[in-house]
This record gives C-alpha cells, sequence and structure tokens, in this order.
C-alpha cells in the first residue's frame, strides 16, 4: 500500500521499535547476554549435525529436557531398544529384577537385570530443529561459546519492529506521531510473556522468540505487507521452529484463500517453502527414530514420563489445568510477599490488554479466518501435557498472541484509550515480572509445586 505525503515511513517506525525493544531486553538479560545459556541446547544440535551426528556425542552437560533413548544387549545378543516404562501398569505387571522397557514401535517387553549383559544410552535434541539452523553459522565459528541469549534477545525485538512495519503497510498511519500500531508493538514487546521469554534465553524461549517473529510476518504477510516468498520462507522456519504454530498459521491462510483466491504464483511461493522443508523434517525424523512424525519428546528423560506415556503428548485429561494456568491461575502471598507459581500467573492478570478481542470493533474481512488461526494455534497447549512451567505469565499465549494482535488493529481496538490504559499496566507488569524471573526468580515463584502438584 502507497502513503499519502506527510505519513510516517514504515521502516522508520520498526527500526525504532527494534532498538528500543532491542535495548530493554539487553538491560533485562544483564550479563546473561553475550553468554552461552545453560539451556544451549540447540547449540549442541548443530555442534551435532556439524561432526555428522544426529545424536549427541555423549551425555548432555545436565539433564533437563534431553532425550534419551537405551540399547540393552541380553545374554543371547538380543537388543531391545527404547525406554523405561513408567507407567503405572509396568509397574504393576513388573517383578522383582525386571524391568520392563517401551520399545521404539511402542511395544512394551519385560526383561530379567540378569539377562542384561550391557546397557547403552543415545541423547537426542527433541525439540525442533529450526533454531539450531538458525545458529548453524555461528556455532561452527564459536562452538559450545555460541551466545544463544543473545539471538533470543534479537528475535525477541524483531517480532514487534515486524508487527508495526507489517501493520504499518496493511493501514498506513495518517501521522508519525499516530500510536496504535506502536501500542501493539508495546503490548506484544512488555505486555505480554515475550517480556520474560526473550531476555531469559535458553532452548524453549529461543524456540519461542523465533516463532513470533516468523508467525507475524507470516499472518501480515498473507494479508498484504510482505511479499510471498519473505512470507513463504518464514512459513517455513516456523514449521521447523513451532509446527503447532505453523498449523495454525495454515489454518488461517486456508480459510482466507477460501475466500480470495491468490494467483497461482502467489501461492506457490507461500506454500513450496513449507513443503520442502517439511520433508527434510519428516527425514530428520525419521533417520533419528524411525516415524517421519517423531521429532522426539516422548523419549524425554524427565520426571513427566510417567503422565507422557499414560495419557501421551496431548490429551483432553489435560484441559481443565491448561484452562486454569492460562486465565485464572492467580498469585498468592507467601513469605510477606507476591509470589507466582511455576506455572505462572493468568494471562488476564499479567496481560489485561487481551480482554479486548471481547470487543467486536469494526468489521473487516479476514476476522474469520484469525478466529479459526488463533483457535487452532491455541488448541496445541492447552491440551498439552504441560503448562509451560517454569513461566512468569503463559508462554504459550504466544503461540496465539500474534493472531488477536493483528485482530486489535484491524478490529480499531488498539485506538481506544482505555486499550491503551491496559497496556500500560501490562508493560509495568511484564517488565517487573521479566526483571525477577531473569535476575532473582528466588523472589518471585512460589517454592513449590503449588497448585498442580506432579499430577496431570
Amino acid at each position: 500500500m502507497g502513503y499519502h505525503a506527510g505519513a510516517v515511513r514504515p521502516m522508520l517506525r520498526a527500526l525504532a521499535v527494534f532498538v528500543a525493544v532491542f535495548a530493554i531486553y539487553a538491560a533485562l538479560s544483564g550479563p546473561r547476554l553475550l553468554r552461552p545459556s545453560p539451556d544451549n541446547h540447540f547449540v549442541h544440535m548443530a555442534s551435532a549435525w556439524l561432526h555428522g551426528r544426529l545424536d549427541l556425542p555423549g551425555r548432555p552437560p545436565h539433564r533437563n529436557d534431553w532425550g534419551k533413548i537405551s540399547t540393552y544387549v541380553l545374554d543371547d545378543g538380543t537388543q531391545v531398544v527404547g525406554i523405561v516404562c513408567r507407567t503405572a501398569a509396568c509397574a504393576a505387571a513388573t517383578g522383582r529384577g525386571e524391568i520392563a522397557v517401551r520399545t521404539m514401535d511402542g511395544d512394551v517387553v519385560e526383561i530379567s537385570r540378569r539377562r542384561i549383559r550391557r546397557t547403552t544410552h543415545r541423547y537426542y535434541v527433541t525439540f525442533p530443529p529450526g533454531p539450531a539452523v538458525v545458529l548453524l553459522p555461528l556455532v561452527a565459528l564459536l562452538g559450545f561459546a555460541t551466545p544463544d541469549t543473545l539471538i533470543c534477545v534479537l528475535a525477541g525485538a524483531l517480532a514487534p519492529a515486524l508487527l508495526v512495519l507489517g501493520l504499518d503497510r496493511l493501514w498506513p498511519p495518517s501521522s508519525p506521531t499516530d500510536p496504535a500500531h506502536p501500542i501493539l508493538a508495546l503490548a506484544l514487546a512488555l505486555g505480554s510473556p515475550l517480556s520474560f521469554v526473550a531476555p531469559a534465553g535458553g532452548v524453549w524461549f529461543l524456540a519461542q522468540a523465533i516463532a513470533v517473529a516468523c508467525a507475524i510476518v507470516a499472518i501480515v504477510g498473507v494479508l498484504g505487507a510482505y511479499r510471498p516468498m519473505i512470507v513463504g520462507l518464514a512459513l517455513a522456519l516456523l514449521l521447523a521452529t513451532r509446527p503447532t504454530v505453523a498449523l495454525g498459521v495454515y489454518a488461517f491462510v486456508a480459510v482466507l484463500w477460501a475466500r480470495r483466491r491468490p494467483r497461482l504464483r502467489t501461492a506457490l511461493a507461500v506454500v513450496v517453502p513449507s513443503i520442502v522443508v517439511g520433508l527434510a523434517l519428516a527425514a530428520h525424523n525419521f533417520a533419528r527414530f524411525g516415524d517421519v512424525f517423531e521429532f522426539g519428546h516422548r523419549f524425554l528423560d524427565v520426571a513427566w514420563q510417567p503422565r507422557i506415556q499414560e495419557h501421551g503428548l496431548f490429551s483432553l485429561r489435560y484441559l481443565p489445568r491448561n484452562l486454569h494456568a492460562m486465565f485464572l491461575l492467580a498469585p498468592k502471598i507467601e513469605d510477606h510477599g507476591l509470589r507466582v507459581s511455576i506455572h505462572g500467573m493468568s494471562l488476564l492478570l499479567a496481560s489485561p490488554w487481551v480482554a479486548g478481542v471481547l470487543r467486536p470493533g469494526a468489521p473487516y474481512a479476514s476476522r474469520a479466518a484469525l478466529a479459526v488461526g488463533a483457535i487452532t494455534a491455541a488448541a496445541f497447549p492447552l491440551l498439552y501435557q504441560n503448562t509451560g512451567q517454569v513461566q512468569f505469565s503463559p508462554r504459550f499465549a504466544l503461540d496465539f498472541l500474534p493472531f488477536l494482535l493483528v485482530h486489535l488493529a484491524a478490529a480499531g481496538t488498539a485506538r481506544r484509550p482505555w486499550f491503551a490504559i491496559l497496556v500500560a499496566v501490562a508493560s509495568v507488569v511484564g517488565i517487573i515480572g521479566g526483571a525477577l524471573f531473569v535476575r532473582a526468580p528466588g523472589r518471585l515463584f512460589v517454592p513449590s509445586l503449588w497448585p498442580y502438584g506432579a499430577g496431570p
């Protein structure tokens, strides 16, 4: 879209947002900004690739969220490959001196420990590999000294900048002082879970920061803000980073294109990169685990394996807990202060501007498509076995917030004075939460598994 005389150039506004947000995130990150994070799983994945491996060359540096597959060599030379079965049924059926192993194809095999002659373990990074691809050139140069937290901060700062740039192109501001789109950028940068995700760094947060930036480019790009090839590349990287969010964007695109069919050239530019990357992901998964759809999370060596094996990674059983954590979980007063559960605090408390989606606002053509995309993207974290812990506010909300932000722009809600007030409140909460999360988590969290315990 063109800009009339006197309208601010979108690149300058986007650059200003990027610089300001990067400075804030860098300050929140502090000394960790230029250091490798303790949870630099993607650096380990990239390093393994560079050494011609799909698994890690040895034991990981700690036990937090690595995949582990064991091989048991028996006295007759038979090999049983899989993970220890931790379901209640396995515990009840397995006698003393026996071990139950869930094999790669899902069968359960009971083995006498006396028959085991040798046990070996292979370790994997089980997160989708998109961020490892991004880090690959740096890892080739710097190895394990790669400052992955810096990349997380850069990706986090890029997301609101790309949002402003895209929205300014779709709905040009009337003047340099038009605040609507910068307010939405502020809502994302400081008034959402991105306020602690980006400066914290680490495997979970790096993936989410990259995914938010990619989702924004894909959503506003399909609406016309970015070239189709840029949209296609962003969507492909999103697929390789957080596939469930990519499914939400695909649903959005499908509904949008059902109403207004794109040119074949445009559709191919958007879709083909995802097909190519999807095939590469399938090949990578098959080479590692013998299943084109298996990224490896069911092999995580974590305390939650019993519920994963009992109910799966996704289940309706998890929905009540996840809905409560996402929208209702409040802080509690403990030790003469306000403390937050490791499951976070309600999105409505930490980011009250989200309630703005309840107002219909002005009508616009892509409302249904955005709603379908948001619901699809939200369904997966709401059915997931984990709330997102440890977190200040529900970080999985970042999966669907890009859809809501575009809706708030299109519906005109972001121009309401009350909305700006809610964003300001959320930004203060976000800065405080981000600072405590990164620098003083002992002053932030309730020191327990409250309120859900260890159950599903």
